[in-house]
């Protein structure tokens, strides 16, 4: 018996089952070109790297629209009413979206520090949704290293998410007690892109099975 006719349908389906969860890419959103005028990138933008579009938009207090603010060193924040130009605090919020459905393993965070008596704090929505105040709808997390400190780091901390996702709201709870704030800024995400759709994974999956079937039929034929 030749062993590839013996071997080939499990290797197809194990090849297919490995593609179809994509590869992990990393988009760095310090690395955009966005045009922009002293750091304004508009109320909303997107880009599309490796197949996923990604969308960026804010909020501000009481809902009104703000314009994020860009660079090149920590990223996406929102030029708004908190107290930071180039940083997500409350009232503000940013949503990152997404064209498909991708599988988010975690976000890389920029000035998140430790703050020599405190760790700053922010929250994140995973439900796509944004409800000022209502701190029950937010995951928290918070800065650990005691080494990312102000003016000597950029204050780096990975939020994981290990979830599918369309949409993420970000924000925080900016001025909490006097000379104690909490803010950030959004630099990059890890994802694993595209994800295929369960059906058509199936029905891709079972085309594949019977292609393999039919081949090794007509070989034990000859």
């Amino acid at each position: 018996m030749n062993k590839f006719a013996k071997i080939s349908p499990a290797a197809v389906i194990i090849l297919f089952f490995v593609s179809a969860t994509g590869l992990t890419t990393h988009i760095d959103f310090t690395q955009f070109s966005v045009p922009n005028t002293n750091h304004n990138a508009g109320y909303s933008y997107s880009a599309t790297i490796d197949g996923l579009t990604t969308i960026f938009t804010t909020v501000g207090a009481e809902g009104s629209e703000e314009n994020l603010w860009w660079d090149n060193r920590d990223g996406f924040g929102v030029r708004g009413a908190g107290h930071e130009n180039d940083e997500i605090e409350q009232p503000e919020a940013l949503c990152i979206e997404f064209d498909t459905t991708a599988y988010i393993e975690y976000f890389h965070i920029t000035d998140l520090f430790h703050g020599g008596d405190y760790f700053e704090i922010s929250w994140y929505n995973p439900d796509g949704d944004f409800i000022y105040g209502d701190l029950n709808s937010y995951i928290l997390f918070q800065q650990t290293d005691p080494n990312m400190t102000l003016g000597d780091t950029k204050g780096d901390y990975i939020v994981e998410i290990n979830d599918r996702a369309n949409d993420i709201w970000f924000s925080s709870p900016g001025l909490l007690i006097p000379g104690e704030n909490h803010e950030f800024s959004l630099a990059g995400i890890y994802h694993v892109n595209p994800i295929p759709e369960p059906a058509t994974m199936l029905l891709f999956g079972s085309g594949l099975i019977g292609i393999s079937f039919l081949g090794r039929k007509k070989f034990f034929k000859k």
